[in-house]
């Protein structure tokens, strides 16, 4: 039975990947609760399966085997469409290097999940109110005045409050953090660590963060710690 806290469960997930002349074992039975309200870290040395992990639990890619339980579902038993829907309407998502579209602008980056999750028979009639929640989004994150520019006119730690907001436009579930530190200054890096808890403290949202900087992976409610593909500890932070 699973546990009312439990908002997102994986069950002996295994992935595989082909090479050349026989198949790479990434993920090796890793079993893991996510708890709602609380901030997970997923810890390791590089190459351990973190981010393997974090791109099955959001539905970003499927195991090779075992269960991604979200909300009494097994994600991995769903269409592709299906997993897209869970994806656009429950799951938020910050990468190490932004992925943000260079040939936008800050709020429109921030509107594309809108524009992707409610279709453009929908789109004419909410886009206002879209538009309107995207500017909030950014001015929360400090960038106001960064409204027009594009990627290229932002410094690093711009675009990631960038891709913050545009994480939060759909009203996520569930916040899936990929090294999001990674790419930036040590200051910019506590900036934006402090933003993310700062989002937790204030709306109780789930997030899973993987990190293999430790000052980042101890201020999280609890840690799991992955080697070789397996998970091996998990503590509170």
């Amino acid at each position: 039975m699973q546990d009312d806290r439990t908002i997102l469960k994986a069950v002996e997930v295994t992935k595989d990947f082909p090479i050349e002349g026989g198949i790479l074992p990434v993920l090796k039975g890793v079993n893991l609760d996510v708890h709602k309200g609380e901030i997970l870290a997923i810890a390791g040395k590089s190459g351990v399966g973190k981010s393997t992990l974090l791109h099955i639990l959001g539905m970003l890619d499927v195991p090779s085997s075992g269960s991604v339980v979200y909300d009494g579902s097994d994600l991995a038993k769903l269409s592709t469409a299906g997993r897209a829907e869970v994806r656009s309407r429950h799951f938020g998502f910050i990468f190490q290097f932004y992925h943000l579209l260079p040939e936008f602008n800050a709020i429109e980056n921030v509107l594309m999940p809108a524009m992707i999750g409610t279709g453009m028979l929908k789109w004419f009639a909410v886009r206002g109110a879209m538009r309107k929640r995207a500017r909030m989004l950014l001015e929360k994150a400090g960038l106001g005045e960064r409204l027009r520019h594009r990627p290229s006119q932002l410094s690093g730690g711009e675009r990631q409050r960038v891709a913050i907001a545009r994480a939060l436009m759909n009203e996520p579930k569930i916040l899936f953090c990929d090294e999001p530190t990674g790419n930036l200054d040590s200051k910019t890096s506590a900036e934006i660590v402090e933003m993310i808890w700062g989002l937790n403290r204030e709306s109780g949202l789930t997030t899973i963060i993987v990190t293999h900087d430790e000052s980042i992976a101890k201020k999280a409610t609890r840690t799991a710690r992955m080697v070789d593909g397996k998970m091996v500890q998990q503590s509170s932070g």
